[in-house]
């Protein structure tokens, strides 16, 4: 079995014992007091739809709202239980044993274990420090072959939070309409562009593919609220590939969702509080830290931390041993050497965590 190390690592941290949590990516849970006083009411909450095969494969009333709020159509919606869960469907639509996947590196673990859980071999697309976590599409131009069916990327880039340029989209997309393969952006962390406008990848071309949901920048996380964005045929394609994982979602869930949708910006407003100043905070504390490198985020609450040694597992672990706090070791992102931090948590417990970053690297051999 092909274990997803990041997930269960995750899954089994004691948060009990982590006073300073650098290392939660998305923003804090909603909780039941902020829905009720965003106007949500029991009449809200029904246990099932009143009409199953308008409904079956997501409530149409909810993929009206994604729809509008992304300027799309709605058979361009695919709709899944989370992020996770589309990056799955994704692969196991356009993916069989064989197969090529061009996959950006560093990336998020679940995308290069999805792929090869389908047999599928990985070609690595390097985005690096040095380019600002650009990738190359001459390079990528370079990597594909006739067995190639997918190549797959992240914007915001999931660890470094650095936006791609419109420029290299735009020759990414040349490449894979050239040869033909469908190309895709999970771009569940660009929607912390608030003042920028929503253009999802998908819009750029037929080949192009948009993952997203409501769980990182929405405080929706345990909603499980996810989508797939493609041409319809493609959507058509991942919805009845997804009846080989469930036969539906769960229906409470997915109209607390729609509640949210509907009052969207009320939670835009509560996620640009939680933000705040805090890329200011650690921009000011990497400007103390000579022997440490990143490339500033667009956005969000992510960034990827270059560390003057490799074993940035072993670090966490001192990190964490010592100082009650907790990032995540670059391993999981398959890059050795980095942390991912994220600042999603109180402004205080922030810069203690920094400095306990900076205690831990002088103390660590």
């Amino acid at each position: 079995m092909l274990k997803v190390d990041h997930i269960e690592w995750v899954k089994m941290l004691d948060l009990d014992t982590i006073k300073y949590p650098l290392m939660i990516s998305g923003m804090p849970s909603l909780e039941l007091k902020e829905l009720l006083q965003m106007g949500f009411k029991m009449k809200h909450l029904e246990l099932y739809s009143h009409n199953n095969h308008i409904d079956s494969y997501g409530p149409l009333a909810l993929k009206q709202e994604l729809a509008k709020y992304y300027n799309v159509r709605v058979p361009n919606i695919a709709m899944c239980a989370g992020a996770n869960m589309a990056i799955y469907l994704l692969c196991a639509g356009l993916l069989k044993s064989g197969d090529e996947i061009i996959l950006e590196s560093p990336c998020y673990e679940p995308m290069r274990r999805s792929a090869q859980s389908l047999g599928a071999k990985i070609v690595p697309l390097h985005r690096r420090i040095e380019n600002n976590w650009q990738p190359d599409p001459a390079e990528l131009d370079r990597l594909i072959t006739r067995k190639t069916k997918l190549i797959f990327l992240t914007d915001l880039h999931n660890p470094s939070g650095v936006k791609m340029d419109e420029a290299v989209i735009r020759g990414l997309v040349k490449v894979a309409e050239k040869h033909q393969v469908y190309i895709a952006f999970d771009e569940v962390y660009k929607d912390f562009l608030f003042d920028q406008p929503r253009k999802p990848f998908c819009k750029t071309s037929p080949m192009a593919i948009t993952l997203s949901s409501l769980t990182k920048v929405y405080g929706l996380g345990l909603m499980r609220t996810g989508w797939i964005m493609a041409s319809p045929e493609l959507a058509y394609l991942f919805s009845r590939t997804y009846d080989y994982m469930s036969a539906s979602d769960a229906y409470p869930a997915q109209m607390i969702s729609l509640f949210c949708m509907r009052h969207i910006s009320k939670l835009i407003k509560r996620t640009k509080a939680i933000v705040g100043d805090k890329r200011q905070i650690i921009k000011d504390w990497i400007a103390t830290e000579p022997r440490l490198a990143w490339r500033e985020p667009a956005g969000g609450i992510v960034c990827f931390i270059k560390l003057p040694f490799k074993d940035s597992f072993k670090f966490q672990q001192h990190l964490f041993k010592r100082y009650q706090t907790s990032v995540v070791p670059g391993e999981y992102f398959g890059t050795p050497g980095y942390i991912r931090i994220a600042s999603g948590t109180k402004p205080h417990l922030l810069k203690q965590g920094l400095k306990n970053i900076s205690l831990a690297l002088k103390g660590f051999k």
